[in-house]
């Protein structure tokens, strides 16, 4: 970023690196430490069935309790509970992390809102309810 801004600066156009130079930032939720639980919402941790549908080599289904702490991922939980959930990014942009959540009330990381959908994103989300269940695709 600040070599941009010292480029821009030196270039015989003269822009203004304020002006000209933007920035993202791509992180997963956990690392932007998103203050959700500050609100009570999720401040302790809670058990998660994860149910891991294999890949036809290895064939069948597993069931699997996944203890979240609070303030984490469901994806980073079941990666500490050695469920190889697949992944890219860890931000929500590759989507590839998705599961369906089957019982239970789960939110969102990102926004702190609670999510009625039935597809969610592992990366994105923590449970608020001691009920939850998703079904996942084994990597």
């Amino acid at each position: 970023m600040a070599m941009a801004a010292q480029a821009l600066q030196a270039s015989p156009l003269g822009l203004d690196p304020a002006r000209h130079v933007r920035k993202e930032e791509f992180a997963s939720a956990e690392e932007r430490a998103f203050d959700f639980a500050g609100a009570g919402v999720q401040c302790e941790p809670r058990s998660v069935d994860v149910v891991v549908l294999r890949s036809r080599a290895t064939l069948g289904a597993g069931k699997q309790a996944v203890r979240v702490e609070g303030g984490q991922s469901l994806l980073a939980a079941t990666a500490e509970a050695g469920l190889q959930v697949p992944y890219s990014c860890r931000g929500g942009n590759c989507k590839l992390c998705k599961v369906q959540l089957v019982r239970g009330s789960v939110l969102d990381l990102e926004d702190g809102l609670q999510c009625g959908e039935r597809e969610v994103l592992a990366c994105q989300i923590t449970p608020v309810t001691d009920d939850v269940v998703v079904i996942a695709q084994e990597a």
